[in-house]
């Protein structure tokens, strides 16, 4: 490493002041670009060029060799490797065709249009339009917006990514000590406005991580990212565009020009790398397009949405508030619950209709429930929890069933689609016992996609050092095999849990799906013969013998020993008996001063497993010494194709696990640093907890030279948390969470349990409006789409698996009902069985196809969406996503199948022919949370309420005093005998004042009453969504009003006419 390199090391992050002797640069008041500009751009420009004519005479040397290309419509274009590039080829279609190009796909790869192509290939072209062409031109638009910040303020840049709707860049000025103000808006973009008018080209350049490291001494925020995201003996690639160099994967638009509009939106604070604990940044948002006709649409579009923004029409009409009181939960106002109210009795009225059997269920439960959900273990931090008379109690949690994930290691967050990207193309070295080769094996062979098939087990992490302990949880699939010792379970003083073995008890062989929930205290032993495994794996052998000579112990030195055996630098070896002890003693005492600081012992442990824990995979058993030899060399070569993305179990290995494990499921809090062992404990009492025992590299130790890596892997280090997305008002991450089913499930779970069910009591269809709490942090609070407490409309259906067609059938029709009245246009996605899963595939095979078949005769073939192996792995599921007014995209319906949850609370029903069965369970939702809806609501209609919904239906004003008492008899006519919201203004304001506060509370109806009025028994009536006729209404016979005004609320029309 060099010198920069040792001292990132010692770098911190938060660096303090230092004697209030270092001095913030300023700029002129008035200066486009910072004067003199920071020595370290021209610095990196020199190491820039100077690689890349490097770089280029490199190229220049390779074999030009014919190649063809074939394009999307199966056209072939010829080429010559490393000169044609898909520029040259988007030119020979067309000039304008290439223009319009952002981005070329090769072999399914995304790749800058004027990268030279090096061999045959698939080419497509993408254009703004497409999602990828449109996050690529945000992204190089970003490092404008990173060029003009840098010339502007000489700060020292962060990151700079594209989100969903523009792209922002995030910075440190004058070591945090100048803030962006929106006064410098216009300076940044007349800088950049420069930048694109010079169409700088955007230049790919590969570099090793030494180079980087030095590029970016300046600015160590960047020599964080290199240093733990890039490996050691790895590369790079940055991107020039005129004097801007960014550490960058790409891939970027041609040149700058191709930029014609754009615009700096907003600024805000942000935290290196999402965590408060590091430094404070200055983050600036933009948006770039094209076009200058779609930038002045969507300057619209902004405009707009802040009109319709359900906070500022919620103050403004007096709906709902939030308080420090507590915060999260909104402040319902008398006009603001009349909206809540009427929408969840429009459900009732559907559920009555439809045969919903409405419920209340408590707003609390023990912990014993949320364990059998699995809320506990994986929804825990973000549930309330307390303590009542010595047991713990959680309020009913939820958590959306979506994509919209971030994982958290200890380097930060990462998106879903970032951590399938990252194992997609991983490779293990695994060792095939029939060839007796190492072949490399995708990563999804040894992952667990989806957590499925899985049970829970608790962990608990041990600190030999301090005999400390704190709680975790890992997976153990049922399909694998343990070998398992029976126990029986003593109690101690205290009612302390002991789990008592027979000294010369036996291991026996069981499938884990048998073991898994049995109630019996068990031990079994585990390990990881080829550095892949994570957990119980099939086929070991149990005893020690003479066939294990020292030659497998110098080759394949790794073990499986019990954790309070384990000393802080010790290997521990075990034997069967004396005989073997001797051998091994003797093997023991030649590797010694093999292995660098670590004493290996001979513990026989005759008081556990007869004396013997040492286990071996079976295939071990069959090798000579040469073919044992072969495979470790085998391992050594794997380890040395890290930058083929084919890993054994090494450092490189641990950094990817994270995000396999991630993905897979996994949810673990703990510092493998501190972690010497770990031990799970089942028995009768603790629901699925089992007894290995599994090390930590920390604790096995390179035996010989014959290789460099630890083939015992485990848990990898730091901090791992999957967790729901969450963000602030200024869209940053700052928390998430696993999804987990919602709250109301398990009480209606042992609702069903409650009495013994028959087939003749299917469906049942339960429905809850029960509160729901969610445990967010205060940051990621927003408005009413982001609270801690609320309602949904809950419900599920519990049905036979032939009914499950009718079924969805039903809540279609329901959607189709429900969204049809709001106005909605919805599309629907189907996500079916992923590779691993609960239940049996038959039962998956026919609810996917019952479901296809609903969703075929619902919309018609091909005009929904499938998202094949996309399915949660309890059940396939159905999103449905909603357009509102401005066609933005939400989710709020989700229908879910659930086979695991029967399973988890053993739901039986009598079937017709005697025998009991398990149900099906629909988790369904429309609305969401009611707070959501009326969010989404309130921005769809723009304050202006359907007379059904409106919590301001009527308002009357009389002209004068002279009439109140006839505005006042007909309010209450209309308010007691019809159920409609009417007020009367009598207020000493004038008549225009009146009407003007009328439309401002946007009423429906302003029923104005006077002297003619009052004699023919009528009303004028002045509608609020038909301008053009007000103050030009005839009279009305109040009758007449009254009916036209039930047939509106009755019928739900959105129109707000009377016929």
């Amino acid at each position: 490493m060099s010198e920069v390199a040792d001292k990132v090391k010692d770098m911190s992050l938060k660096e303090g002041k230092k004697d209030g002797k270092k001095k913030a640069e300023k700029k002129p008041s008035n200066a486009l670009y910072l004067d003199p500009q920071p020595e370290f751009i021209d610095q990196r420009i020199a190491m820039f060029e100077h690689f890349k004519q490097k770089y280029d005479e490199e190229i220049s040397k390779k074999e030009k060799v014919p190649i063809k290309v074939t394009l999307k419509d199966g056209s072939i274009k010829e080429g010559t490797a490393y000169e044609t590039s898909p520029m040259d080829i988007a030119s020979s279609i067309g000039k304008s065709f290439a223009e319009r190009q952002v981005i070329a796909k090769v072999d399914g790869k995304l790749w800058d249009m004027p990268r030279p192509l090096e061999g045959d290939a698939k080419l497509e072209f993408l254009d703004f339009e497409h999602p990828e062409g449109k996050a690529v031109f945000w992204h190089s638009s970003a490092h404008i917006l990173g060029e003009a910040c840098e010339c502007h303020y000489g700060c020292h840049l962060t990151h700079g990514p594209p989100t969903d709707d523009g792209f922002f860049y995030d910075m440190s000025i004058n070591n945090g000590e100048t803030a962006v103000t929106q006064a410098d808006f216009p300076s940044l973009e007349q800088v950049a406005t420069k930048a694109i008018k010079e169409k700088q080209k955007f230049e790919r350049l590969e570099l090793t991580k030494e180079q980087l490291l030095e590029m970016f001494k300046y600015n160590k925020y960047k020599i964080k990212f290199i240093s733990d995201k890039i490996p050691d003996g790895t590369s790079t690639t940055v991107y020039r565009c005129g004097p801007l160099i960014d550490l960058c994967v790409g891939p970027h638009i041609p040149q700058s020009g191709r930029i014609k509009a754009f615009k700096v939106l907003k600024n805000s604070a942000s935290y290196f790398l999402g965590d408060s604990n590091n430094d404070s940044l200055q983050r600036v948002y933009g948006i770039s397009f094209p076009d200058k006709k779609l930038m002045t649409e969507h300057l619209k579009f902004l405009a707009e949405a802040a009109e319709r923004d359900h906070r500022k029409i919620g103050k403004e009409q007096e709906l709902f508030f939030f308080s420090e009181m507590s915060p999260g939960s909104a402040m319902w106002l008398p006009h603001g619950t009349r909206i809540y109210n009427t929408l969840v009795e429009t459900l009732r009225e559907e559920y009555r209709k439809r045969g919903y059997d409405e419920v209340i269920t408590p707003n609390m439960y023990s912990t014993k429930l949320w364990e059998t959900s699995g809320h506990w273990q994986n929804y825990k931090e973000n549930m309330f929890s307390f303590e009542v008379e010595k047991e713990t109690f959680g309020l009913k949690p939820m958590n959306c069933l979506s994509e919209d994930m971030r994982v958290q290691t200890n380097k930060g967050f990462l998106g879903l689609d970032e951590v399938k990207d990252q194992w997609r193309d991983l490779k293990f070295a695994n060792y095939n016992p029939e060839t007796k080769q190492i072949q490399y094996l995708p990563a999804s062979n040894f992952i667990l996609k989806d957590a499925a098939n899985h049970k829970m087990v608790e962990f608990s992490d041990y600190d030999i050092n301090s005999d400390a302990h704190g709680s975790f949880s890992l997976f153990v699939t049922d399909n694998h095999d343990m070998y398992v010792q029976t126990g029986r379970v003593d109690k101690e003083a205290g009612d302390i849990n002991r789990i008592v073995y027979e000294e010369n008890s036996e291991f026996s062989k069981v499938e884990a799906s048998q073991l898994v929930g049995s109630g019996k205290g068990i031990r079994f032993t585990t390990t990881a013969p080829n550095g892949i495994d994570i957990a119980s794996v099939a086929s070991y052998k149990q005893v020690v013998s003479e066939n294990q000579q020292q030659t497998f112990l110098e080759l394949y030195g790794y073990w499986v020993g019990n954790a309070d055996k384990v000393g802080e630098t010790g290997v521990t070896f075990t034997a069967a008996n004396e005989a073997n002890s001797a051998w091994l003693s003797k093997a023991i005492s030649e590797l010694e001063g093999k292995v660098d600081g670590t004493t290996i012992t001979d513990s026989k442990l005759s008081a556990l497993f007869n004396g013997s824990e040492q286990s071996f995979a079976e295939w071990v058993w069959d090798l000579a010494k040469d073919e044992l030899r072969s495979v470790v060399h085998g391992f050594a070569r794997a380890s040395g194709d890290e930058n083929k993305k084919i890993y054994t179990s090494s450092v490189i290995l641990r950094d990817e696990l994270v995000r396999v494990l991630l993905h897979a499921g996994y949810t673990s809090r703990f510092e493998l640093n501190a972690t010497k062992g770990w031990e799970i404990t089942y028995v009768e009492d603790v629901a699925q907890c089992v007894n290995p025992v599994l090390y930590s590299d920390k604790n096995v130790k390179v035996v010989d030279d014959y290789f460099g890596r630890v083939w015992c892997v485990t848990v990898p280090t730091g901090l791992i948390i999957v967790q729901r997305v969450v963000k602030n008002a200024e869209d940053v991450v700052v928390k998430a969470s696993r999804p987990t089913i919602v709250g109301n499930c398990p009480g209606h779970a042992v609702m069903f349990k409650s009495r013994e069910r028959s087939y003749r009591d299917l469906p049942w269809r339960v429905a809850d409006f029960g509160v729901i709490h969610r445990n967010e942090f205060s940051g990621a609070l927003s408005g009413l789409t982001r609270v801690r407490r609320f309602q949904q409309d809950d419900a599920h259906i519990f049905c036979t698996a032939d009914q499950i067609g009718t079924e969805i059938a039903g809540v279609f029709d329901l959607l189709k009902k429900m969204y049809g009245i709001f106005g909605f246009e919805f599309k629907m996605e189907l996500s079916t069985r992923p590779e691993k899963y609960v239940g049996d595939l038959e039962t998956w095979n026919g609810a996917e196809q019952k479901l296809e078949q609903a969703l075929d005769e619902f919309l018609g073939k091909g005009k929904w969406e499938l998202n094949p192996g996309d399915g949660a792995f309890y059940g396939p599921k159905i999103d449905i996503m909603i357009s509102d007014a401005l066609k933005r995209w939400f989710q709020c319906a989700t229908i879910q199948l659930d086979f695991q949850l029967p399973h988890r609370f053993e739901l039986e029903y009598k079937t017709d022919k005697g025998p009991t069965s398990r149900p099906v369970m629909i988790h369904r939702a429309i609305l969401g949370s009611v707070e959501r809806m009326t969010a989404i609501l309130t921005e769809h209609y723009k304050g202006k309420w359907p007379f059904w919904l409106s919590p301001r239906q009527i308002l009357i004003v009389p002209v004068g005093p002279k009439y109140y008492d006839y505005a006042q008899t007909l309010q209450k006519r209309l308010n007691d005998e019809h159920s409609f919201y009417c007020d009367v203004d009598v207020s000493g304001n004038t008549l225009p004042k009146k009407i003007r506060t009328g439309q401002m509370y946007k009423y429906n109806f302003i029923f104005i009453v006077g002297d003619e009025e009052e004699k023919s028994n009528s009303v004028n009536v002045r509608n609020r969504d038909i301008p053009e006729e007000q103050g030009k209404n005839a009279m009305v016979k109040v009758d007449d009003v009254i009916q036209q005004l039930l047939d509106l609320k009755q019928s739900k029309r959105s129109d707000n006419k009377l016929v």
